[in-house]
């Protein structure tokens, strides 16, 4: 019986480190030493999972679950702005998740008629 509960913790303090490890990985940059940057579109009315899966295809992210973990860690996946943000591979997905709801590049101009 003894043993089994041994097991079992063991188990499960390995279970916990692999977790955690994995996490560390999917909240880093994709490429710390890429510092080129790209503009990234982001639409109006883009869903989230769009948005995050075009950062995957764009190499920007590891995957879309890395920005939604930011995004549920931070409490800004709400915050996401429309419009065109400079990104770069060696920014994690906290940062370009900040980037998305702070920075972008389209300054709006309203002309009133008259």
């Amino acid at each position: 019986m003894k043993q089994v509960v041994w097991v079992l913790l063991l188990s499960s303090l390995i279970g916990s480190i692999i977790g955690f490890v994995y996490l560390k990985f999917l909240l880093s940059p994709l490429d710390s030493d890429n510092q080129t940057t790209q503009i990234f579109l982001v639409n109006k009315n883009q869903s989230f999972q769009s948005i995050a899966d075009s950062l995957t295809k764009s190499n920007l992210i590891r995957s879309s679950l890395s920005l939604k973990l930011a995004a549920y860690q931070s409490n800004k996946g709400k915050n996401i702005q429309a419009g065109s943000f400079r990104l770069s591979p060696s920014m994690s997905p906290r940062q370009i998740l900040d980037e998305l709801a702070h920075g972008k590049l389209d300054i709006w101009v309203t002309i009133i008629e008259g």
